[in-house]
């Protein structure tokens, strides 16, 4: 039986009088509210939220970083910054997912990934970027363009 596909929300958070708290994305959102519960001063002051779904984990952190720094929530620390940028959703990647994404010990990003059809994982390690949605953006095409690599040699060798 195949996987249900992950739905991926954007998420706002507002307090009781309209005011925007918090904008993020999570496709398992209920379990992100109860992390946010745990750990966010910010959270008790929560009276409403919104859901928008996105086709997928790119686009949900593409809306997301828009977002931000479109509409300036209270406690939004990263994206906030920065200048509002224009990201073009390149179609070859939309149906990749990041699987895991961590800063290591360098300072650095490693990112887990999966091309369309799960497999195989991909990796892509010690990306320097300054936000986890640049360091995936970068993984991202950095693996497809060696897969792609990868194809075009097994072509090659079987043509």
């Amino acid at each position: 039986m195949a996987e249900a596909p992950k739905i991926h929300n954007l998420y706002r958070c507002y307090d009781a009088n309209g005011a925007l708290l918090y904008i993020g994305v999570s496709w398992t959102a209920p379990t992100r509210f109860r992390q946010h519960s745990a750990g966010s001063r910010w959270w008790a002051d929560v009276a409403t939220i919104s859901l928008e779904r996105c086709k997928n984990r790119r686009q949900a952190e593409t809306a997301e970083r828009a977002a931000i720094q479109r509409e300036r929530p209270l406690h939004n620390k990263i994206h906030a910054t920065a200048a509002p940028v224009e990201v073009d959703e390149d179609p070859g990647l939309a149906d990749w997912q990041v699987i895991g994404a961590a800063r290591n010990p360098a300072g650095l990003w490693d990112v887990d990934v999966l091309p369309p059809g799960g497999t195989p994982e991909m990796g892509a390690c010690n990306i320097a970027a300054s936000t986890v949605a640049e360091a995936t953006a970068e993984a991202l095409q950095g693996c497809a363009r060696l897969l792609a690599s990868e194809q075009a040699r097994e072509a090659e060798q079987s043509g």
